[in-house]
């Protein structure tokens, strides 16, 4: 089991901002193995160096130029890698999201449903993607689909305008603690529930990166109302090419 190694020292002032940056380069990082680097030298530079903003540890990665300015939104279409993950990660997100939704709803999901009304929704705005790059980009994104399910929930609830400027979140205490309660939320029902003759749940609780149980959170403020995709705002971050 893996867990996001996160305390509750670390979702109060003055180490909100770095542990914002932490899930940011941490959600848009693709390679399970450097995802875990990437968790285990932040943490060790919060250990050393907590008043230090975590870019200055992001430079050491080999993905320094991906994730320099990961860290600030508004830049992003700067780096063509970065829109594209960020993007991705946003897509998986409302189908994990759609999945629990419909789960919390009919009492099951089938995650094709999600998918293929992601799919309709890029063809009618002329946005081609294969069913097998789909499958992909979702397994890349699979370990940490809890949390972009609840970025796609803030993005639903806030809408884009105010979104745009907060990645993950609002870099508050109250804004992250919400964020990570989003994600707790989807966690433990990805974790749970179960697609029909498949008897695997959404999640791999082996490779599932968790909100740690003992993070003192509560719960989401509120979720988005909508459970049917299409979903609003959200799709205004769907990429011209995908």
């Amino acid at each position: 089991m893996r867990e996001l190694d996160i305390d509750d020292k670390m979702t109060a002032p003055p180490y909100v901002g770095f542990t914002a940056d932490l899930l940011t380069g941490f959600m848009l990082l693709p390679d399970p193995e450097k995802r875990a680097e990437f968790i285990k030298t932040s943490k060790a530079q919060f250990h050393t160096q907590p008043d230090t903003e975590l870019p200055a540890i992001l430079r050491v990665h080999d993905d320094r130029a991906f994730l320099a300015n990961a860290h600030a939104p508004q830049h992003w279409y700067e780096n063509r890698k970065i829109v594209d993950a960020g993007h991705h990660g946003l897509l998986c997100g409302m189908i994990y999201r759609a999945a629990i939704l419909e789960h919390q709803v009919n009492g099951e999901f089938k995650l094709d449903h999600a998918k293929e009304a992601v799919l309709r929704h890029l063809r009618d705005r002329a946005i081609k993607i294969r069913h097998a790059k789909l499958d992909k980009i979702l397994k890349q994104h699979r370990p940490c689909g809890h949390l972009w399910a609840a970025r796609a929930d803030f993005v639903e609830l806030v809408g884009k305008e105010i979104a745009v400027k907060h990645f993950p979140c609002p870099r508050d205490p109250a804004g992250l603690k919400d964020f990570l309660a989003r994600g707790r939320f989807f966690q433990e029902l990805g974790l749970r529930i179960r697609a029909p003759q498949r008897g695997h749940p959404l999640f791999d609780p082996e490779t599932l990166w968790r909100v740690p149980a003992k993070l003192n959170l509560g719960s989401p403020a509120r979720l988005a109302a909508q459970h049917q995709l299409p979903a609003g705002d959200a799709w205004m971050w769907v990429p011209a090419r995908v």
